[in-house]
């Protein structure tokens, strides 16, 4: 539930589209949801073409992701970033990212289940 002006609302934040999820998440503060809401309007943006917005929430949600240690979703913030790299031109920087998120992913996969 979700508290506004001492009231709870019945709507998860989960359910809320996207770009109203990462501007409550914004206001409650909790960096796991904000992650969440990051990750889910860096798609809203790609799917509307918006490379400088996706490249801005990438960012940011890779610097909030390191901050509290985050792996997956600092990774899935790289890939973004790589995305919008090959979008912009850098193709082979882009990809290079993108190699190395699935070599890391590859590795951690083979020592979880060693």
């Amino acid at each position: 539930m979700v508290e506004r002006n001492g009231f709870e609302l019945a709507v998860p934040i989960s359910k809320l589209p996207d770009e109203q999820r990462l501007t409550l998440a914004r206001k409650l503060g909790k960096p796991f949801p904000l992650c969440s809401a990051y990750s889910g309007v860096c798609t809203v943006y790609r799917d509307r073409g918006e490379v400088s917005a996706l490249e801005q929430a990438a960012n940011e949600l890779r610097v909030l992701a390191d901050e509290h240690g985050f792996g997956l979703w600092r990774e899935m913030g790289t890939y973004w970033r790589a995305w919008c790299l090959v979008k912009k031109g850098s193709v082979e920087e882009g990809l290079n990212q993108v190699q190395r998120i699935m070599a890391a992913r590859r590795a951690e996969v083979c020592v979880a289940n060693y």
